[in-house]
């Protein structure tokens, strides 16, 4: 009777052990789902001879800031006015001086809302921008901003190289094409080929731009056309392109419906890993010239999935 009173006291014993190790491991678990969901992914300091994109959280618009392997800086758009500070604070947190080379994309307020206020902060080498024939306050202010930084604007078409040397290219493909109907039209697309790796920037630009260029645009990284309206992203474009990676800018809860279950379920179609700002916040992507390492600011579970 005493055995028997003995091993159901061991048996209790055990339980309690277990119970007590499952409410570490649950404590354990916990804390580490809230590190990994709410607090930021920090990227390693930059090392000369990556290429480092930033694909800024500038809600929805977009600001892209390239660190080029050759030491320069590049900018293309700097987000809506209201994210003017954002991208300024974020630039200076990377410690950056001259921009070598500062693109934006089109007259569409966010796209270049932000523009004059960096252009306050930052020097920029090269000034360079499509043709338009826009005249809204938020793109009179930016050729202002431009003025007074001593440079003039220049303007770019398919074909113009912005870089080339043997293992880094940054060429622009569109527009080729003036489009007096359409400014998304117009968006300036460029590509960035670094070794074997590379990266495809298209603005606003919709299907028919798009469609002008099928012939160059393979990208293993691509950033989604128009915060992934239904206007971009045809099939046949992204076929061409067939990119790994697919970078969507758009802010959350946006009254657009960005991005479109249309752009969603043709990304999924090609197998595309999407990367959303609105749910990982600002996305870093770094180039060694073989291969990729991606660090974003939330780690959100929808990051991965097309639809």
């Amino acid at each position: 009777m005493a055995r028997k009173k003995s091993a159901k006291r061991r048996r209790n014993d055990m339980r309690k052990v277990l119970i007590f190790l499952l409410i570490i491991l649950f404590i354990i678990g916990a804390v580490y789902y809230w590190k990994t969901e709410d607090q930021p992914i920090s990227s390693p300091p930059y090392d000369s001879g990556l290429l480092r994109v930033h694909f800024i959280d500038v809600g929805q618009g977009d600001s892209i800031f390239l660190q080029l392997p050759n030491g320069e800086d590049m900018l293309i758009d700097a987000g809506p006015t209201d994210a003017r500070e954002i991208v300024v604070n974020y630039l200076q947190s990377l410690d950056v001086g001259e921009i070598e080379y500062v693109v934006a994309t089109h007259a569409h307020e966010d796209h270049i809302g932000g523009m004059a206020y960096v252009l306050q902060h930052f020097t920029p080498g090269i000034f360079y921008t499509s043709y338009t024939e826009a005249s809204n306050k938020t793109y009179l202010n930016m050729l202002a901003a431009v003025d007074k930084t001593g440079l003039p604007v220049t303007h770019v078409a398919a074909g113009f190289d912005i870089l080339r040397t043997e293992d880094l290219s940054v060429r622009v493909l569109s527009p080729s094409v003036f489009d007096s109907g359409n400014e998304n039209q117009n968006s300036v697309i460029i590509r960035v080929v670094y070794g074997e790796t590379s990266f495809l920037f298209t603005g606003d630009a919709e299907k028919k731009a798009e469609n002008a260029i099928l012939e160059s645009v393979q990208a293993d990284v691509l950033k989604v056309g128009h915060h992934g309206s239904s206007t971009s992203s045809a099939a046949n474009f992204l076929k061409r392109v067939q990119p790994i990676y697919a970078i969507i800018s758009v802010g959350d809860g946006n009254t657009y419906g960005h991005p479109t279950q249309k752009t969603l379920s043709a990304l999924a179609k090609i197998q595309a890993i999407v990367y959303r700002t609105d749910f990982c916040g600002t996305i870093i992507i770094d180039s060694d010239g073989a291969g990729y390492q991606i660090y974003t600011e939330r780690n959100a579970p929808e990051y991965a999935a097309a639809a």
